[in-house]
């Protein structure tokens, strides 16, 4: 007890006197402590079942990391096989001291230790934007973006690197202010840094860099003197292009992922966002939700918190809280019309309602159709709603400095931001402890285990055969159950998975032979194609579905919720 107290007491007077810890010189402790403490609350708050219980999250694009060291002794097989893989280096470094000490607790620690990551980089970058704003409005940035529809969206479908994408945005524009400020090779390593490594999903980084080229451009044009921007800009782009190289060679020497190859038109109308509540598309693109699978989810706005209040008060009260940022974003940008910062943000919140509606409506399908044809690389933005992101970057730096000048002007002082962030967190209060819909849990042992059924010779492949799949044992973990194939994380690159309509809305890849085989039902028609090993899931919610493998063949082997077949006599 007598250590905590001095703990406290050292934290109080290191605040008092506004001292510095050796390893942040610029920064006092009291600084320190409200950059990141709001992201830790912000991050216990949203994901408190999955910190304080046994377990991991695991549901849909989420299946934790990894638990041994076969990604990192056999990169080229698990990761390798196409360009975009190494772009997976810069997280799976960290990755490494966690499995040599755990084993196979470690994705359950390093999942909960990127998750607070991700929060405390959203608020450290938050706190040096707001730096010398008043705390409040500071705090308010933070609601708006931890608290947002489309933080919880995402995670609610285990898009964590996207929200690490939103999360990054704001370190990213400071470091960037800072370079425009002193435009040279010195500043530049800063920002490119988190463009580097912040952003593990191509759609981030290029949602992210669009944004800073924005910036810039229009730095660039507001700049008396742009001729001395020339060289620092070239500097900038041959610096990120350097840092880049590791993920950049091997993309443009390497086979091209097969699933961009295989992407069609049916992936944007499976992925479009849809109208619900009374709300069309283009407005829930500019509240900041409008998710795919929000039918799989509470919605903030459809749930008022108590049955005395009635659920038309609770949505219209939502929409007046996004009409006030939306006020309070274009208020900030009109106090000041050649602020290039406020005005990337502004074309920035334009192109992400625009793109994130996508083709869900008239006013915006025919732009989003046309870049979806003929853009190579937009394909990937087959979930146009990603692009919400921008939006809610907008309103997080936007809004609260229209509050902080509002409030100014009519002496508000600390009440009209305090009152938005009680809206921010009201609005979209199912975020806290994800309304308990989802809960951590853990693989059966059989499938840590998947890789040792593969065949020596030949293709194993695993069925179901799909992407997402619910499992008796996944139910526990909440909603639906549905899971990424675990094949896909334990079989060490040794087992084939599948894709099937339920999973894109489309038949696609390199297997298209072996789908054939399997509507078929033709174990023979397997081993010409070369399978000489089928690996049955029991406990796939559906499996009736492949009752014809027993049918035809003996188990070679019953671990669990597997069975394992021979496609030979």
């Amino acid at each position: 007890m007598k250590k905590k107290e001095g703990a406290i007491s050292w934290i109080v007077e290191m605040c008092r006197q506004q001292r510095s810890l050796p390893f942040a010189a610029k920064a006092s402790v009291c600084e320190i402590l409200w950059a990141v403490l709001p992201g830790i609350i912000a991050c216990l708050a949203i994901l408190h079942p999955l910190f304080f219980s046994a377990g991991e999250f695991i549901y849909l694009d989420w299946s934790g990391t990894s638990i041994d060291m076969t990604p990192f002794t056999n990169f080229m097989d698990v990761y390798g096989q196409d360009g975009a893989g190494f772009r997976w280096i810069p997280f799976l470094l960290p990755q490494l001291p966690f499995v040599l000490l755990l084993g196979q607790g470690a994705s359950a620690m390093f999942s909960r230790i990127f998750f607070l990551f991700i929060f405390i980089l959203g608020s450290t970058g938050l706190f040096m934007f707001f730096r010398e704003k008043p705390r409040a409005i500071y705090l308010l940035s933070a609601a708006i973006m931890f608290f947002s529809p489309f933080v919880y969206e995402r995670i609610m479908m285990g898009q964590f690197l996207m929200v690490l994408s939103l999360a990054s945005l704001p370190i990213t524009l400071y470091f960037a202010k800072k370079f425009l400020a002193t435009p040279a090779l010195s500043s530049a390593w800063q920002p490119v840094l988190c463009l580097t490594l912040l952003n593990l999903q191509i759609q981030g980084l290029v949602m992210n860099a669009l944004l800073v080229g924005g910036y810039f451009a229009l730095h660039a044009l507001f700049c008396t003197r742009r001729e001395k921007l020339a060289i620092p800009y070239m500097q900038f782009a041959a610096m990120f292009l350097l840092f880049n190289a590791y993920w950049i060679a091997p993309y443009f020497a390497l086979p091209k992922p097969a699933l961009l190859s295989s992407i069609d038109p049916s992936h944007a109308e499976f992925f479009t966002p849809k109208a619900s509540i009374g709300m069309n598309t283009l407005f829930k693109s500019a509240a900041m939700y409008g998710s795919w699978r929000e039918s799989s989810m509470k919605l903030a706005y459809n749930y008022p918190p108590a049955d005395f209040i009635p659920k038309e008060v609770w949505r219209w009260a939502a929409i007046a809280f996004v009409a006030v940022l939306m006020c309070l974003s274009a208020f900030a940008v009109l106090q000041n019309p050649k602020n290039p910062l406020h005005l990337a943000l502004a074309f920035g919140w334009i192109a992400g309602v625009l793109v994130a509606t996508g083709i869900s409506h008239p006013w915006t399908g025919w732009a989003f159709d046309w870049l979806f044809q003929n853009v190579q690389f937009f394909v990937g933005f087959r979930d146009s709603n990603k692009w919400a992101e921008l939006v809610v970057c907008a309103y997080a730096l936007l809004a609260p400095a229209g509050a902080h000048m509002l409030a100014g002007k009519r002496k508000l002082g600390w009440i009209l931001p305090a009152l938005l962030i009680v809206f921010a967190i009201a609005c979209n209060y199912v975020a806290i402890g994800l309304a308990g819909q989802l809960m951590p849990g853990t693989y059966p042992q059989e499938y840590m285990e998947i890789s040792l059924l593969a065949a020596q010779n030949g293709t194993t492949i695993y069925l179901p055969w799909s992407v997402y799949n619910s499992y008796t044992w996944s139910l526990a973990f909440g909603l639906d159950g549905r899971i990424a194939n675990p094949a896909g994380k334990f079989g060490q690159g040794k087992i084939q998975m599948g894709v099937s309509p339920l999973d894109f809305s489309s038949t696609m890849l390199s297997s298209e032979n072996y789908t054939k085989c399997l509507a078929a039902q033709s174990i023979p028609c397997l081993k010409n194609e070369g399978v000489s090993r089928i690996i049955v899931d029991r406990c796939f919610l559906g499996n009736g579905i492949y009752g014809w493998v027993a049918a035809n063949r003996t188990a070679l082997k019953s671990s669990g919720c597997l069975s394992v077949y021979n496609t030979g006599g």
